[in-house]
């Protein structure tokens, strides 16, 4: 159709030199089958160069994309994925990102595998993406590649801030290399953290924890994820510790074994307990 010519005339039909049935359709319907193609970036760019009236409303659904966008599926994350490559001026435009689990059954978690079609498909493609939240749902064992995911996340070298919320992971390992992906992150926020398996990684594995991690806010936090933080040597450099746990986490231990791993960077501690500690707790805690 590129060969007619198309101009638009003033009674909003498209005009061309030649007087065909389709330069007599009003624009009005033209717009509507533009519509049909908005999930599809490489067919607008190709209409908005037929002509003058279809260039308007091709580049209007070019620029509809979200620039803080939640993704609770693998079907949206793909959708959205291809604007990104196809668009490049709208990567540098994403400073957030929201990743929510699946929806399932009432009371089951859903699932997360659209995270690995998310950092698969946008690998080194959002410069400037700074905070990534994940929530609501369990990381599936078997469903994300765990070395390929590991890996792209790995080029998003912009991402500081980590919020992670209703987490069900396949373990404490997998939950370490997460963290450990992002080299320039400074705060973690997790939220009621929990793993299928909490078997510790062997004490002499090596984690190239981020240097830069120096807050950490834990919500609802377990001894067993206490322990993680531990173990994984995540908190090592952390300055500021804000922690709300159960009376029992406390007495577990777990949490003055964070303190003495936090020992050497630690400058702020802020509790906030479920339950009331004994004076002796208390002093089992901080140290007599």
């Amino acid at each position: 159709m590129a060969a007619f010519g198309f101009t638009t005339s003033t009674n909003h039909c498209i005009i061309s030199t030649r007087d065909t049935a389709a330069s007599r359709i009003p624009i009005e319907i033209w717009e509507y089958i533009l519509d049909v193609l908005k999930d599809d970036p490489h067919a607008l760019l190709a209409c908005e160069l037929v002509c003058r009236g279809w260039r308007t409303r091709s580049r209007y659904l070019l620029d509809q994309v979200d620039y803080e966008p939640t993704f609770c599926e693998r079907e949206s994350v793909v959708r959205w994925a291809r604007f990104m490559q196809v668009i490049k001026k709208h990567r540098a435009r994403v400073t957030r990102v929201d990743l929510a689990g699946e929806h399932s059954q009432e009371g089951q978690p859903g699932s997360l595998a659209h995270l690995g079609t998310f950092v698969a498909m946008l690998a080194g493609r959002l410069p400037h993406l700074r905070h990534l939240y994940i929530r609501d749902g369990a990381w599936p064992r078997g469903t994300i590649h765990a070395s390929t995911v590991f890996f792209h996340l790995s080029t998003f070298p912009s991402v500081s801030k980590l919020w992670l919320n209703n987490i069900t992971f396949p373990s404490v390992t997998i939950f370490g290399r997460l963290i450990c992906s992002f080299k320039r992150l400074s705060e973690l926020r997790a939220h009621n953290i929990s793993f299928v398996d909490t078997q510790l990684p062997p004490r002499g594995r090596p984690w190239l924890a981020p240097t830069k991690l120096t807050h950490i806010y834990m919500d609802r936090a377990s001894s067993d994820m206490l322990r993680a933080l531990t173990a994984t040597t995540v908190a090592q450099k952390c300055h500021e510790l804000d922690v709300s746990a159960s009376g029992e986490a406390i007495r577990s231990s777990a949490l003055q074994e964070l303190l003495w791993a936090a020992r050497e960077s630690l400058h702020t501690l802020s509790l906030d307990l479920f339950t009331s500690l004994e004076t002796s707790d208390m002093r089992d805690l901080v140290g007599r």
